[in-house]
């Protein structure tokens, strides 16, 4: 009987500091557009500290070997209305769990089944509450309040190989699901103008 475990531990540090900057004008009694609108017109610095840790088991006996583990993100997210001064803050802590089993039949046959847990981070333009009107009929306007996503994935699959015949079997299913998913909710008016 042979088995074996290990342990993986993991640390990152990202720092993200950017700035978006965007001008709309309108024509004035001269002729040019020279005139700012500030409806149109934004100038947001985006400053975002993530830090993640995480541990990773894989344990081994015979002819299985299962993965379990998770990651934690804790992210700083604070953004500045350059023009008006206003700060919007937010903190968030992201879990990634994983887990996977795999059972080896033979060294031509194997079951597996493996989880991932993931998060997606909203976009800067998608959470700046400026409108946007680069296709006036298709005016954006960004939700300051929006949240991450989660991402639940289950993923299985068996392949079989015979040598001698050389025949193969794979059979391999999928499943996912999101919770809080990032979407867009668009109105039309009588004109045709979303937003």
């Amino acid at each position: 009987m042979s088995k074996s475990l290990s342990v993986i531990l993991n640390y990152g540090l990202n720092l993200n500091n950017s700035i978006a900057e965007r001008k709309s004008f309108n024509k004035s009694s001269t002729g040019k557009y020279d005139i700012l609108d500030t409806e149109f017109s934004n100038n947001f610095e985006l400053d975002q500290t993530s830090s993640q840790t995480g541990a990773v088991f894989s344990y081994r006996k015979n002819k299985n070997v299962i993965n379990f583990g998770t990651r934690l993100s804790a992210v700083d997210f604070k953004q500045t209305d350059r023009n008006t001064g206003n700060v919007y803050q937010r903190d968030f802590l992201n879990w990634l769990p994983q887990a996977a089993f795999r059972h080896n039949f033979s060294n031509q046959k194997s079951f597996e089944a493996r989880y991932n847990g993931s998060t997606n981070q909203p976009t800067l333009n998608q959470i700046q509450p400026v409108k946007v009107n680069t296709d006036p009929l298709n005016i954006t306007l960004g939700n300051p309040d929006l949240k991450p996503s989660f991402r639940s994935g289950f993923n299985v699959n068996y392949n079989s190989y015979k040598v001698l015949t050389d025949n193969s079997i794979y059979l391999s299913g999928r499943y996912a699901s999101t919770y809080n998913a990032i979407v867009n909710n668009t109105v039309t008016d009588a004109a045709g103008n979303t937003a």
